[in-house]
């Protein structure tokens, strides 16, 4: 069978939905050799990105020909790709971030599109509205057009039906993975060096995310900070971001916490494993989310996890999680302290979540999508 997957993020971009694209096709090209899989992106320079492709021989880049499409590749995507893909004899095509080419949907072939989120439609107030109508114009179009809408939690599902007002039965839910690392070979990974290279300390609670109001670092920070000093593990703060790093900056500036709380910016994916294997409790009580991938790394890495009640959020961490009102500080001040004061507590938490991230291990994750799949054929 020759699968088509859309797998510009897959190369141009390190956060989320890079990481799940990258997950996925790694997935399926590492346990169905069987099949060829083409992946069709704008070019792209950088090294580390493109070379995961080369791990498997049945893994095919496809990039614009014409030097029209090169340069003007975002119209090569949503309109001159369906070309390529009746040329390749592509059986079934999937969008992995939304969007599927305009006029798949005059061809034989079998169109599958993964919806993330519909955040924008949650939260119009995080976006602008120029994005919103991009968004909304791409999103609907492509689940319109769309045989099957693979949806990356219930949460996802439920928005869905009710915002597009999609049938339930045209919706899969399948849940991502997080980067096998984390779970195979962690061994490997010289935590050691990096703990050496960041001055971090025996314990401590970890936050790791981009640095922006949704995911809610400055409320982790401050809820933190009402631990007596005595009490409180080290805070380590790992994300990028601008005006919101400003002002987790000038906080702990202005309360004298530079000695207590560490901010990396600059932390390479083998590093950020590492991270994350070293920390002793994972806090992430963000505002809303499709999918909760942070969670499930933080559970493989054996780490205690607070986060948000409700939605995605217990779908990824199960019974591994302390839930909390991700509005609340004092609620994560409550729950830092119960794991802090507790080993054995913070042990029962892991142990927990341990067995419910084995669903999301990337075999269970594969052997989901290509039951979807088999049903298109």
């Amino acid at each position: 069978m020759k699968i088509g997957l859309e797998a510009k993020r897959a190369f141009h971009n390190f956060r989320g939905l890079g990481i799940y694209c990258r997950n996925l096709i790694t997935g399926l090209a590492k346990y169905h050799p069987e099949s060829e899989f083409f992946l069709y992106t704008p070019p792209f320079k950088d090294s580390e990105i493109s070379s995961f492709n080369k791990l498997y021989k049945n893994t095919y880049i496809k990039g614009p020909n014409k030097l029209g499409h090169k340069l003007f590749h975002q119209l090569w995507r949503g309109w001159f790709q369906t070309n390529d893909l009746e040329a390749d004899q592509i059986d079934i095509y999937h969008g992995l971030s939304h969007e599927i080419p305009h006029g798949i949907e005059k061809t034989s072939i079998k169109k599958v599109v993964t919806i993330h989120d519909l955040i924008y439609l949650k939260r119009p107030d995080l976006f602008p509205l120029h994005d919103r109508l991009v968004y909304d114009h791409k999103f609907r179009s492509s689940a319109e057009r769309s045989d099957l809408i693979v949806a990356v939690s219930e949460e996802t599902k439920t928005d869905l039906i009710k915002h597009f007002g999609i049938d339930d039965q045209k919706i899969k839910v399948v849940y991502q993975t997080c980067d096998p690392a984390f779970y195979e070979n962690t061994s490997s990974i010289d935590k050691d060096s990096v703990a050496k290279k960041y001055h971090l300390p025996k314990d401590f609670i970890l936050f790791m995310g981009a640095l922006e109001p949704r995911k809610n670092a400055l409320g982790v920070l401050k809820a933190w900070h009402q631990i007596p000093k005595d009490n409180r593990m080290p805070l380590v703060i790992v994300g990028k971001g601008k005006e919101y790093k400003n002002q987790i900056d000038a906080y702990i500036g202005r309360h004298g916490l530079g000695a207590e709380v560490m901010v990396l910016g600059n932390v390479n994916r083998i590093e950020g494993i590492a991270v994350h294997a070293l920390a002793t409790i994972f806090v992430w009580p963000s505002h809303l989310e499709g999918f909760g991938i942070p969670l499930i790394e933080a559970i493989y890495s054996k780490s205690a996890v607070i986060t948000s009640q409700g939605g995605c959020f217990e779908e990824a961490a199960g019974k591994g999680a302390i839930y909390v009102d991700p509005s609340s500080q004092e609620q994560i001040t409550q729950s830092l302290t119960r794991l802090t004061d507790s080993k054995q507590l913070r042990c029962e938490y892991i142990d927990k979540g341990l067995v419910h991230v084995q669903k999301f291990h990337q075999e269970n994750t594969t052997k989901e999508l290509w039951k979807i799949y088999n049903q298109l054929r």
